[in-house]
């Protein structure tokens, strides 16, 4: 059985809806990709596309966010295991952080991942398709 994963920002168009987005927060990392049953992130199946989980910027047709992901003076954050899908601007933005960006991967964001001022990254093992990226 198929599972939709989706996440947005923001459900409604209603007032400032365009620069809502996830926020990632001091040493916190999130974790997408589960079927359910796990105990461990290291039991997640990767390949398996019935588990993934989308962070989504199209709220309505035509109606997109800025950024779906922002990271703004983080010392240390992860982002694992998420399809980040669909944005205005932005997939991921990154400024003056520390961020490590694992099994992710970006879909049709004019600017995949975009990092200005003081970015230290580690990315690896990410998909990026129909993406500008600005690191």
């Amino acid at each position: 059985m198929k599972v939709k994963r989706i996440y947005k920002p923001v459900y409604s168009t209603a007032g400032n809806y365009q620069d809502k987005s996830f926020e990632l927060v001091n040493d916190i990392g999130v974790l997408g990709h589960f079927a359910g049953f796990e105990t461990s992130p290291n039991q997640r199946n990767l390949d398996d596309d019935n588990n993934k989980t989308t962070l989504y910027g199209l709220i309505e047709p035509y109606e997109r966010v800025n950024k779906i992901v922002t990271a703004e003076g983080i010392d240390d954050a992860f982002l694992d295991g998420f399809t980040i899908k669909s944005a205005f601007h932005k997939g991921i933005y990154i400024d003056d952080s520390n961020v490590a960006i694992v099994n992710c991967e970006f879909w049709y964001n004019p600017d995949g991942i975009y990092c200005e001022n003081s970015c230290e990254l580690d990315i690896h093992n990410c998909l990026l398709f129909d993406n500008i990226i600005v690191v």
